[in-house]
């Protein structure tokens, strides 16, 4: 090749180089959201990566083809799945922290101060606005409706907690299986914990549906308790106050303690939940001549409260039952005399 052939060579070649570099920033560069893929791909065949822009240090998404799914504007780009991402970036001088799609949409609203993966699919994102938190699944669905004050996590059992609630649960594969709630409600000048164990909670469907339960159970027992059943009757089915409020039934009684004994559904005319309870109460005895002392004996009655659902959906009593007073300390269904104690009150 001669000497003034080989400069022009080298000059051809460098321009083609140059031009095939800035084809290839600007294919980078583009944005596609909203866009069509490429009749030769189909969205299973794409593989997506987060990339840097060199240029403003801002990170986004882009596919196979290396078309940008997201434009490169956020501080900080996560994948959590295949089209979910954990997205961070400055609103004023706080970093928030929230979840989208390949198509830009907000999932989960960027109002977090920070989203963790708990593992198995299942995400904990803290509210900045009270450091609550709330809980998702990898498509960014929301795995219990309310926000808890704090969390544990050991192994996979996760324990949630704020002033009135205790959850137990286990991860599994995005979601959260419920083991155990407690709600904590004054009851009586007292404060106490009523509970759903597993077996109990194996037949209500969801953990809203077991809140429900324990929520309308803790009002109407409170009331049955004080002997006031202002607060309980927006509960209870506006043609069931006569199988639902049972005035004087622990009147003079000390409450000991409450239990939640077992839970099945029922289906006649119609469905819902049948709930039982063990109440454990003292009672003074004070004999009315001679002067023989008083006597604190520890009794208890077996409750079963009928939920059913309300024209609006809302969980309502239909029935309340209730077995005779019996001596605590002797075997459920058992009197001193041996005879059954198990008939129910209407």
């Amino acid at each position: 090749m001669s000497r003034r052939v080989r400069p022009l060579v080298i000059v051809l070649l460098l321009l083609i180089i140059l031009l095939v570099f800035g084809i290839f920033r600007a294919r980078s560069t583009e944005s596609f959201v909203g866009g069509e893929l490429p009749s030769t791909a189909s969205s299973t065949d794409l593989t997506y990566a987060v990339y840097r822009d060199p240029e403003t240090g801002l990170y986004g998404v882009r596919d196979s083809t290396g078309r940008v799914r997201i434009a490169p504007e956020w501080e900080m780009l996560n994948s959590v799945s295949a089209d979910r991402y954990i997205a961070g970036g400055r609103i004023g001088r706080t970093m928030l922290y929230g979840m989208i799609d390949l198509e830009e949409k907000l999932i989960i609203p960027q109002v977090c101060r920070s989203i963790n993966s708990l593992g198995y699919g299942v995400l904990a994102a803290e509210l900045a606005a009270d450091g609550t938190y709330l809980f998702y699944n990898r498509s960014g669905a929301l795995i219990f409706p309310d926000s808890w004050d704090t969390y544990t996590l050991t192994g996979k059992t996760l324990r949630l907690f704020d002033t009135q609630r205790y959850l137990t649960g286990t991860l599994v594969s995005d979601d959260i299986a419920v083991s155990a709630v407690r709600l904590t409600v004054p009851m009586l000048n007292r404060r106490l914990s009523l509970s759903l164990e597993e077996d109990v909670l194996a037949e209500i469907q969801g953990y809203s549906a077991a809140e429900d339960v324990l929520t309308v159970s803790a009002v109407y027992l409170g009331a049955m308790l004080r002997d006031d059943y202002a607060a309980a009757y927006p509960l209870i089915r506006s043609d069931a106050y006569r199988e639902a409020v049972h005035s004087g039934l622990f009147a003079g009684c000390s409450l000991q303690d409450l239990t939640a004994t077992g839970c099945s559904v029922f289906a006649d005319t119609e469905s819902g939940y049948r709930l039982d309870f063990t109440v454990t109460y003292t009672r003074v005895i004070t004999p009315s001549v001679g002067e023989i002392p008083a006597v604190t004996e520890t009794c208890a009655r077996d409750l079963t409260l009928e939920l059913t659902q309300s024209a609006e959906g809302n969980p309502v009593l239909r029935r309340v039952t209730y077995s005779e007073e019996y001596d605590s300390d002797l075997p459920k269904g058992e009197t001193e005399n041996e005879e059954s104690s198990s008939h129910h009150g209407q």
